[in-house]
């Protein structure tokens, strides 16, 4: 698992796990057990299950309302509009149309939510991600899963949820910032005032607390946080990615 907080976006769990929810791995198998039923109830079928068949369709239950949103060739349509020209679309072009959906729907909620400024620069394509299928310290996944989806402890994150989130000094490095809350507020308060927020970035590239972890790294993860800051590459090499597991596991216990 990802070993994530409750409150972590579900843009990012979906997104790193690669996934789409059951119900729409399972649609192949519904519709093509819809089709028959409505051969079975062509062919006037004398069966026990056309007769329920029947009744349930008259009734309108909720499944055959919510089969309806979906292929309804309507602007309320999940992928209706898709198949518009294809009044009777196969069960396995229905599945494909509702990934499709669904991978868009994940781009505009990724895209739109702030709390992942940081996973919407290294996330860029619905996928699994390579270091959930690497064989790696439980540890190691955890933070990295952790990072990558802001359900850490760094205060950009925890900041959020204190009362005076909307305040500067709720989110600043507690390693390169004042500790008296009084003279930091009166710092801010100064022209051309820049906090030093202690996010994602910071903690991987520039925070003096963990210089002497950062010297340890590989050269190419050295490069790939170094002044051009490449991010996204952090996470596209095995030997990369276990090099960074183990510079975050060394992170929570400086």
């Amino acid at each position: 698992g990802l070993c994530i907080s409750k409150t972590t976006s579900n843009a990012a769990i979906w997104g790193d796990s690669g996934r789409v929810p059951l119900g729409i791995t399972m649609s192949k198998q519904l519709f093509a057990y819809k089709e028959r039923l409505e051969q079975m109830d062509a062919e006037n079928n004398d069966s026990l299950v056309r007769h329920a068949y029947q009744e349930q369709k008259l009734s309108n239950l909720s499944w055959f309302e919510c089969l309806d949103k979906v292929t309804n060739p309507s602007p309320s349509g999940i992928i209706g509009l898709e198949h518009r020209n294809n009044p009777n679309p196969r069960p396995s072009q229905i599945r494909k149309s509702l990934t499709k959906w669904f991978i868009e729907t994940w781009e505009l909620n990724r895209t739109a939510n702030r709390k992942l400024s940081f996973y919407n620069n290294i996330k860029r394509s619905f996928g699994v991600e390579l270091y959930l299928t690497i064989k790696l310290v439980n540890i190691e996944s955890k933070r990295i899963a952790q990072l990558r989806t802001s359900s850490h402890q760094f205060r950009v994150e925890t900041g959020r949820y204190l009362i005076n989130r909307q305040d500067p000094t709720a989110k600043v490095c507690p390693h390169c910032s004042s500790d008296d809350i009084s003279s930091l507020e009166l710092l801010l308060e100064l022209p051309f005032s820049d906090p030093i927020i202690e996010d994602e970035p910071h903690v991987l590239s520039t925070c003096p607390l963990y210089q002497d972890l950062r010297k340890r790294l590989l050269p190419a993860t050295k490069e790939l946080l170094g002044p051009n800051e490449n991010f996204k590459l952090l996470f596209n090499a095995s030997h990369i990615i276990r090099d960074v597991g183990n510079f975050l596991k060394n992170i929570h216990v400086t």
